[in-house]
């Protein structure tokens, strides 16, 4: 993801990614390592996630890694609530359904062992037949 999508992200949700939006913080920035068609899908999970604390007294998710595996985004957090997991849950799955490339619909395709949720017209680019 471009750093100045993660930025957004650091600035928006700073109790998700706590230190991240200060300078020297490239370590934490660099927990993120999905494409930029995932942003939206990364940007409306935090959205409800920290939602969910302010509303309704979850506990303060917070970030530890956010990365692609198997074709599916993997958002790891240290404590959440049930209900925060399930949201997690189905942002992943989800992810299945959107180009990680551009964010259009796609879907989860392998080639040489690597996979890749990708639409067809980025099917081309890592992991895609």
């Amino acid at each position: 993801m471009k750093v100045e999508l993660k930025q957004q992200l650091f600035e928006k949700y700073p109790r998700m990614f706590p230190g991240s939006a200060q300078p020297g913080a490239a370590a934490i920035g660099r927990a993120i390592t999905v494409g930029d068609g995932w942003f939206g899908l990364v940007d409306v999970l935090c959205e409800q996630l920290q939602g969910e604390t302010d509303q309704n007294g979850a506990p303060q998710v917070v970030v530890s890694e956010v990365k692609e595996k198997y074709g599916e985004l993997r958002f790891y957090v240290g404590s959440a609530s049930e209900r925060q997991e399930a949201m997690i849950e189905f942002a992943e799955a989800l992810s299945c359904r959107v180009c990680e490339a551009c964010g259009s619909p796609g879907s989860v395709r392998s080639s040489t062992g690597w996979y890749a949720t990708r639409c067809d017209e980025h099917a081309g680019a890592r992991g895609a037949p």
